[in-house]
């Protein structure tokens, strides 16, 4: 709504040409600052990260594996093309705040996970984790191509993760403990799966990562 009543448009072309040369006005600082909070909400970055344990462990396997890949993904991709986009001035204006989003929520998001007894609870961490880096990307001018590269080795290890969870429910055994004895193929795919996330080489995530 701000945003519309700064500029008189929902178009994004529009939207990206209203301040070429001139100083924007606060409705368009207010509304391009509440878009940014919103996005951050959405992808579960810190400070607005809070929900995002709760529900991963709360709500069914595949709706938590449904909103880690999916929903963050739509969500990452739509927050780069509008602050790359229209409100590339707000990102710009305000890269020292963007840099401590990054490391408060990758040192926050890492540090808690280690405490977690719950499998759900810690991939909610690392999806919090996962957050941080693509916020590293939108500060470091990344390339959209890289982005959906990143989303795409993070949704695979992590579909193949809340697929192994979802496996051992069905089969009623008690978490991953002794998982290997009991379906070896299981075991290895969730390992790569979070080697993958951890960013160890050669697998996807680190070259996601590196780049």
């Amino acid at each position: 709504a701000f945003i519309y009543g700064a500029t008189g448009s929902f178009d994004l072309a529009t939207i990206a040409s209203f301040y070429q040369g001139a100083e924007p006005v606060l409705l368009f600082n207010l509304g391009s600052l509440f878009i940014f909070i919103g996005f951050l909400f959405k992808i579960s970055a810190a400070p607005f990260h809070i929900w995002t344990p709760d529900v991963y462990q709360g709500a069914p396997t595949w709706i938590t594996a449904y909103m880690s890949t999916i929903v963050k993904g739509a969500a990452v991709v739509a927050l780069f093309k509008l602050f790359e986009g229209p409100f590339a001035a707000f990102t710009q204006a305000h890269q020292s705040t963007f840099v401590i989003l990054v490391i408060g929520t990758l040192i926050l998001s890492n540090t808690a996970a280690l405490l977690q007894k719950d499998t759900k609870r810690m991939l909610a961490y690392s999806s919090i984790s996962h957050a941080g880096f693509l916020l590293a990307m939108l500060i470091g001018n990344a390339s959209l191509q890289l982005v959906l590269f990143y989303i795409l080795s993070y949704s695979v290890a992590s579909l193949i993760a809340f697929g192994v969870l979802k496996e051992v429910e069905i089969t009623g055994e008690e978490g991953i403990k002794g998982l290997y004895r009991r379906n070896p193929v299981l075991a290895v795919a969730f390992t790569f799966a979070l080697l993958s996330m951890a960013g160890i080489p050669p697998l996807g995530g680190f070259i996601a990562k590196y780049f």
